[in-house]
């Protein structure tokens, strides 16, 4: 019988060498085989799995991947890749492959010299296309410029958004590069943005002669009760962003129109107050009559608000954060007004006056001991009152490096250090230094409820972004929100 050659085979089953060895000999049957064959193929498949192996090692890489992500560093497709996908954000991309699919780059350029077979989008950055470029379908560059070497093919339908083809662009890109991202309203070096402040302030002194009345009941409500009306704004503008669905949802049907106008109106009636109230504060310091009329107070305002938003983060805040100062003033402007007026106690009626008598005046409702110490006592204002507490955070941050306290514990002792002294002598060891010493409701010395609460009420300061801490620079009697709160005033210990 004549044999049968050895085939070679990709893969080798039992039956194969089993039919295979059936041939070779006659003495035996093939099922004599069927155990030698089983390791045979056990064999043949391990040697052809070992050359699959070598085969791909020695084969070039094939290159593909499914998508190419990256932000923040750059992004590169070789001229053997082929991706899906290529996304980059703040990082320039390069594309020498082919991309199967779309290109976006966010915040930086593009440079193409292969192919990309899906759309390609370009933000704040430019796209460059090489000699052996093919784009199949239109780009869209927002921000930025295209650049075409000779022999790229790109579509003749580009869209193409630069300051160079747009001056309301170009103007909008400087202000989102050197104001949105810098977060400040006001970049100075963008001039067409400083059209805006002074559009406001004509907008606001109109408010202000017209309604002369609304605007001091409201300026007297912010003076009076700061915290009420800050709390009263929060809880205004929560509701406000609870039915802001509800006021979108009449509006487009016609009918919340009036209802929208007047809530924008009233917001920017209340940013009027708020700037008219801080520019008072600030010039009555001053001892000249001419500048404590309300147009002045909306001019010095306007001028402190204007120098804020132009510092980058803190520009940001000051504008977020006033908000629900001013609504709150108008509620508590509102309700004073519809709240029926008490008759005043005639002479003879005995009664207790709940009026804060002013700075030096004496007051019968008061103990009087010792009027004269009192009386020729000075407040103190906010930028001493920040060196004592910066003295006092550096004792603190020693100690506690000491002690290798955090968290917490470093905020329970700034708690009990301030709350001690102030029980103890009236003043911290910063306060000493500095000169001051912390006076109670009547004048007197500070007991440990009062300390405690004004230790506390102090985080309610803190909170609308230090506003309580930094009324000390305005207020009449240079109180901070804890210090009304508790009726107590930073007072200088000398004459």
């Amino acid at each position: 019988m004549q044999r049968t050659p050895l085939i070679r085979k990709r893969s080798w089953t039992p039956t194969d060498v089993v039919q295979w060895m059936g041939r070779s000999t006659t003495r035996r049957s093939p099922r004599d085989f069927m155990p030698l064959a089983w390791i045979i193929c056990l064999l043949m498949g391990f040697m052809n799995g070992v050359a699959a192996e070598d085969e791909d090692a020695d084969a070039p890489p094939k290159g593909r991947r499914h998508e190419v992500v990256s932000i923040g560093s750059d992004a590169v497709v070789g001229t053997n890749e082929s991706v899906s996908v290529v996304t980059v954000i703040n990082g320039n991309a390069q594309v020498d492959g082919d991309v199967r699919n779309e290109v976006v780059v966010i915040g930086g350029n593009l440079k193409v010299t292969g192919r990309i077979r899906g759309s390609v989008v370009v933000i704040l950055g430019s796209l460059e296309a090489g000699p052996t470029a093919i784009l199949n379908r239109p780009a869209v560059i927002i921000g930025g410029g295209l650049r075409q070497e000779p022999g790229a093919r790109l579509r003749s339908d580009n869209h193409i958004i630069s300051p160079q083809n747009s001056p309301v662009m170009g103007g909008l890109f400087d202000w989102v590069l050197q104001g949105a991202l810098w977060m400040r309203p006001l970049p100075p070096r963008v001039l067409w943005v400083w059209a805006v402040p002074a559009t406001f302030f004509l907008f606001y002194a109109f408010m202000g002669l017209i309604l002369p009345g609304p605007t001091a009941a409201s300026v007297r409500a912010l003076a009076d009760r700061p915290i009420v009306s800050y709390l009263l704004g929060l809880v205004g503008l929560v509701l406000l962003l609870l039915l802001s669905p509800i006021l979108l949802l009449l509006g487009a049907v016609g009918a919340g129109l009036f209802l929208i106008a007047a809530l924008l109106l009233a917001l920017l009636f209340g940013r009027m107050v708020i700037v008219q109230f801080i520019g008072l504060q600030v010039t009555r310091q001053i001892p000249v009559p001419a500048l404590h009329h309300p147009l002045m107070g909306l001019v010095i305002g306007s001028f402190l608000f204007c120098l804020m938003y132009t510092i980058p983060v803190a520009g940001f805040l000051v504008w977020f954060g006033t908000f629900p100062l001013a609504l709150g003033g108008l509620i508590v402007a509102a309700g004073r007004a519809i709240r029926p007026r008490r008759s005043a106690p005639s002479p003879s009626t005995p009664g207790r006056t709940l009026d804060i008598p002013a700075v030096g005046t004496p007051s019968e409702s008061l103990p009087t001991q010792n009027p004269a110490p009192v009386a020729n006592r000075r407040p103190v204002g906010f930028f001493m009152r920040l060196m004592a507490t910066l003295i006092d955070l550096i004792l603190i941050g020693l100690l506690n490096q000491l002690l290798h306290l955090e968290g917490r514990s470093w905020l329970l002792v700034w708690m009990g250090y301030h709350i001690a002294l102030w029980t103890w002598t009236g003043s911290t060891l910063g306060n000493r230094v500095i000169g001051m010493k912390l006076s109670g409701p009547g004048g007197g010395a500070v007991d440990y409820k009062v300390a405690t609460t004004r230790c506390l009420a102090a985080f309610l300061s803190a909170l609308p972004l230090g506003l309580g801490f930094l009324w000390t620079a305005w207020d009449a009697r240079k109180q901070s929100w804890h210090d009304k709160l508790t009726g107590t005033r930073m007072e200088w210990t000398r004459p």
